[in-house]
């Protein structure tokens, strides 16, 4: 049985409100459900509709606020009839053990574990609405059932024990329910801050909202009450997570405005180490940036003049100043179809959708193929933008090792042990960043039969395309598969060595039209959320593309591979570094024993204690998901380069223990 994808919400045309149905959540497995119901992902709507009548909705699903008022009578009246002190007794027991079977009820009734389409069904009905509607306030009251059953119940149980006075227990425990209540609708009216206002109980009643939160957001199998633990500790940055409201609080009122979902799970990596580091180069040494991936840094490497000509005649053109199609024009999406074409390969132009610039490319892709809560195959170590684009659009990352004994090929058993009904696609990068590592045809096969096997469309970032070193020879994926769709990623940053005129491409490798009538209209419509790439680099594609001699790629990869050996033979005899020698690509992961050095505890110390005493800055690896490893780019200067190795020799020497 297959299921569908997590559901994404509905839209009354009438009201604008979004809502789920019973029919969205019996779809899933039960695994499926219960990550859709608590993940912190999941897209939180106004309601949820099981019936298509609105009067079966709001009397079987929801608990209008005046319904357990219906119980007050019955509590009044045994506060106001004459009370004896028996009486006060077991109206207190009745209020101390509202505080076990609470615990109980949501513990094992509405928190159990969904096995089958039963408590699927069950759950859902009973609870499950209100952790994907949790701004419906209809649900935030106990429902009338619910206390009706559970006080009939406890009537029942104690009349049979010969309790002197379950009337005064059960009215107790109905007065108890009553304060649960009221805090539950403040919590979920309100944020923590506000209800921290409140005179006398704020405090107390801020714990309970941060607790009960965590229930929503964090761990709903642990934080399910309101009564319990609300005096633990958290940090101001646990806090702070806590505070978005679950409604837009009381009308007329101004709240903090919180950034979205997808802005908060925007984290580069690279940013996010690096950033976090405070430190300053030496300032007795010039400042050599070997962790820059801009090859036109040092000035040593710039566009070819065919394409600066190619640009300044565009820009004269009176045609290229306004919206071009949000896909490419015909000119440009022919002038790459034939750059990309080989012998045995013709790429036609209706394949090809331009891009600003290939991380836009990837980023289309991703978002293509993939839904939040699905997961996409990421290499490891690999280019960090990978992980920012999938994190952003609420996709797991999973990652599948690269060997550095093996010239980083990729660990297949790993990688095919990673996949599961929720995978959407493998994402490949050849050659690669951070690596440098270019694969063979054989091993390429390899992966494109583990993606058969599973039916798997493979992204294809291949912006480093024929940037090879000698002795190697670079393979196009999409060339290679027969069944496998792919969907191929460049771009002219790289190899034309301008990484800010923002054109890159999507080529569609599907031999079989298995994306002919959803992946590719899908890809051209989102291509229009940024009215498509630089109308002027455009113009000027068909000359760039054609008209760049080969003499000037020779002339790229020859500085290229002169810094990699370079680097590579120099830094051999430096203690405590493993240098692997890449085959392509403009960077080079060099491995770094910490068992070597006096002070040196892992790639990020490396890292920092280089840019301080040597004003070298390069990157820790474990940006890119791997630890003791550091990368840095190739595009410098020989004499940039020559004396980069030379401090980083000196500074090894200098940090490495002392052999006997």
């Amino acid at each position: 049985m297959t299921f569908s994808k997590i559901p994404t919400p509905r839209v009354d045309p009438v009201t604008g409100e979004t809502y789920y149905t019973r029919e969205d959540a019996m779809n899933l497995s039960p695994q499926q459900y219960e990550e859709w119901v608590y993940s912190n992902k999941t897209v939180h709507v106004n309601e949820v509709r099981l019936y298509e009548q609105k009067f079966w909705n709001i009397l079987l699903t929801k608990s209008p606020p005046f319904l357990p008022l219906l119980f007050w009578p019955f509590v009044i009246y045994y506060l106001t009839t004459p009370m004896t002190f028996l009486r006060f007794m077991w109206i207190c027991t009745g209020l101390l053990l509202w505080f076990p079977m609470e615990y109980v009820f949501h513990r094992f009734l509405f928190h159990l574990p969904v096995v089958g389409i039963r408590s699927q069904k069950f759950h859902f009905f009973l609870h499950g609405i209100h952790h994907v509607a949790p701004t419906d306030l209809w649900h935030v009251f106990s429902p009338v059932y619910e206390l009706g059953a559970q006080a009939f119940l406890i009537w029942c149980v104690f009349n049979i024990l010969h309790v002197p006075d379950p009337n005064a227990l059960v009215s107790g425990l109905l007065i108890n329910y009553i304060r649960y209540d009221s805090i539950h609708y403040l919590i979920h009216a309100y944020t923590p801050d506000q209800i921290g206002k409140i005179p006398f109980a704020g405090g107390y009643l801020k714990q309970c909202a941060i607790h009960h939160r965590q229930h929503h957001f964090s761990n709903p199998r642990k934080h399910f009450t309101i009564s319990f633990k609300i005096f633990a500790h958290y940090s101001d940055e646990k806090i702070s997570t806590m505070e978005k409201p679950m409604t837009n609080g009381m009308k007329g009122t101004w709240l903090p405005i919180q950034a979205s979902r997808s802005a908060r799970n925007t984290i580069n990596p690279i940013r996010r180490i690096v950033d976090r580091m405070k430190i300053s180069p030496n300032p007795a040494k010039e400042m050599i940036s070997l962790s820059i991936g801009d090859p036109t840094h040092y000035g040593n490497m710039l566009p070819p003049v065919e394409a600066l000509e190619a640009i300044v005649e565009a820009v004269q053109l009176p045609t290229c100043h306004g919206y071009a199609p949000s896909f490419g024009t015909l000119d440009a999406r022919r002038a790459v179809a034939q750059f990309w074409s080989r012998s045995n390969y013709i790429v036609k132009p209706e394949d090809v959708i331009l891009t600003s610039g290939c991380s836009h490319a990837l980023e289309m892709c991703v978002d293509g193929l993939a839904d939040s809560g699905d997961n996409i195959l990421l290499p490891r170590p690999g280019f960090s933008l990978y992980v920012t684009l999938c994190q952003s659009l609420g996709i797991e990352p999973r990652f599948y090792d690269l060997l550095p004994n093996e010239q980083w090929r990729a660990d297949l058993s790993h990688l095919e042990s990673l996949i599961d009904d929720r995978t959407r696609a493998v994402l490949i990068n050849n050659p690669s960043n951070p690596c440098g590592a270019v694969y063979s045809e054989e091993h390429l096969r390899q992966l494109i039969n583990i993606c058969e096997r599973n039916h798997l469309p493979i992204i294809a970032d291949e912006i480093y395309a024929d940037m090879i070193f000698s002795g190697n020879q670079f393979h196009f994926l999409g060339m290679l598969s027969e069944n496998v769709p792919v969907l191929s990623c460049g771009g002219i940053s790289k190899r034309f060595i301008c990484p800010g005129w923002r054109v890159g491409w999507i080529v569609i490798h599907d031999r079989h039209n298995l994306f002919k009538d959803t992946i590719k209209p899908g890809l051209m419509d989102l291509s229009s959320r940024i009215l498509g790439p630089n109308s002027v680099t455009q113009a000027a594609m068909s000359h760039i593309l054609s008209e760049t001699p080969d003499s000037y790629y020779d002339d790229i990869l020859q500085q290229l591979q002169n810094n990699a050996e370079f680097v590579y033979n120099s830094l051999l005899e430096a203690p405590g570094l493993r240098p692997t020698m890449p085959q392509g690509a403009m960077y080079m992961l060099i491995a770094i024993n910490p068992s070597a050095f006096l002070d040196i505890q892992d790639d990020k110390e490396f890292f920092t204690k280089l840019l301080c005493e040597e004003s070298i800055s390069c990157l820790p690896a474990s940006v890119f998901g791997i630890d003791n490893f550091i990368r840095i780019v190739l595009t410098t200067p020989m004499e940039k380069t020559e004396e980069a190795c030379q401090r980083i020799l000196e500074f090894c020497h200098r940090h490495a223990k002392t052999i006997a």
